[in-house]
């Protein structure tokens, strides 16, 4: 007998495909893992779908289910069969009662992904979601529909994949089982040289959104300090998207055109040539569910100073070994450890080795082997309570 899993995802960002291929890779020969997005190829997130399933990177791709009210009053109807009807041919499957799943997981909250927990709840197909979020998360972050959603999804649902922390306590039904797996790359795409330092000033690297939320106007601050103090042998280079109209203002009131490259948008080989030749990683956030660019930057074995209002700090960084937790308000605390890490090449070589130990700890196929083998315990301990109810 074969047992399926289907993924629900409202994009398929390339640590995420790094994972469920991991997953994949790990589940016992019964188990069939599907995915599904309403996006398909979207740029949004850096993947390339097309080619992904031309490589083989994805085990199998479904249209993604749609689900109305009609849908819900068939699956009401069926609710108590004995059985159901899947497919066996090697015609992919395109809906959600061909492919008849034995477990769902959703990735996003959405109202799609709501539909898909509601027809689960009602067909009693067992549904676990995926979450960043729980209930020690600073929820004055987030509008009040999104925390609804957050609710309704926690009702619907009856397992948690926790990628942070904060989510390892969920919003409500506390006693449903929890599987911790941080989001992750598969540090084996990063490779890594200790030893190649580079000529000229120390070259600071920030990778995140042109927004205020990330926090470029509090490092600016900090940089400002440095020049004070007559610290000058550095060089920041700032990645990113959106409309860089904002940081340049910053740049320009803090007068720091000399020291500070604003890089715009990098992918691919750009954006790792970045990370290869940088010397430091920096992120100032005010606020991020994780932030999975730290294990990247970890995974290039880079000194890591993180702010504590991301959720990646407390598993990414370990104090003093491979960089510094910060925060980012403290503009003299956040001068001073940028001052020590471009003052002392030795100290960052070592703790970019502890970086790249710590990566390699939080690898995407290394936790793809626990997901895969947590998946396999939860359906079937659900397997056996609907058999003995």
């Amino acid at each position: 007998m074969s047992f399926t899993i289907l993924v629900l995802t409202r994009g398929y960002a390339r640590y995420r495909e790094n994972l469920f291929s991991a997953v994949a890779a790990s589940l016992p020969d019964d188990y069939k893992l599907f995915h599904s997005t309403p996006h398909f190829g979207a740029d949004l997130w850096e993947v390339d779908w097309d080619k992904l399933i031309e490589d083989g990177g994805l085990v199998t791709h479904i249209n993604f289910p749609k689900i109305g009210i009609r849908t819900l009053i068939k699956a009401l109807s069926s609710r108590f069969k004995q059985t159901r009807d899947r497919p066996h041919s090697s015609t992919k499957p395109v809906s959600m009662e061909e492919l008849a799943p034995d477990l769902v997981l959703i990735q996003e909250y959405s109202l799609p992904m709501l539909k898909v927990a509601l027809y689960c709840r009602v067909r009693g197909i067992p549904c676990i979601v995926c979450s960043d979020l729980g209930k020690e998360t600073d929820w004055s972050q987030f509008s009040r529909i999104t925390r609804v959603i957050h609710l309704a999804a926690a009702f619907l649902t009856s397992g948690v994949i926790a990628h942070t922390e904060a989510a390892r306590i969920p919003l409500s039904r506390q006693n449903r089982p929890v599987c911790f797996i941080p989001h992750s790359v598969d540090i084996r795409d990063f490779l890594c040289v200790f030893d190649s330092a580079h000529e000229g000033p120390v070259r600071l690297l920030m990778v995140a959104q042109y927004i205020p939320r990330k926090g470029h106007d509090l490092f600016a601050r900090a940089i400002r300090v440095l020049l004070e103090r007559g610290t000058s042998d550095f060089e920041i280079r700032l990645v990113g998207t959106q409309d860089p109209a904002w940081l340049h203002s910053i740049i320009e009131s803090e007068n720091l055109n000399d020291f500070v490259k604003v890089l715009g948008v990098l992918k691919g080989d750009d954006l790792f040539n970045e990370f290869k030749q940088a010397d430091v990683f920096v992120l100032t956030s005010r606020f991020d569910t994780f932030a999975v660019v730290v294990h990247e930057a970890a995974a290039f074995g880079l000194p890591l100073l993180i702010s504590k209002f991301a959720e990646s700090s407390a598993l990414m960084v370990s104090e003093g070994v491979n960089g510094f937790v910060i925060d980012p308000h403290n503009t003299l605390e956040l001068a001073d450890h940028l001052e020590k890490m471009i003052s002392h090449h030795e100290a960052r070589r070592k703790m970019g080795i502890q970086s790249r130990l710590i990566a390699e700890s939080l690898c995407a196929s290394k936790l793809g082997k626990n997901l895969a083998s947590w998946l396999v315990d939860f359906h079937q301990e659900i397997s056996k309570k609907n058999l003995n109810p």
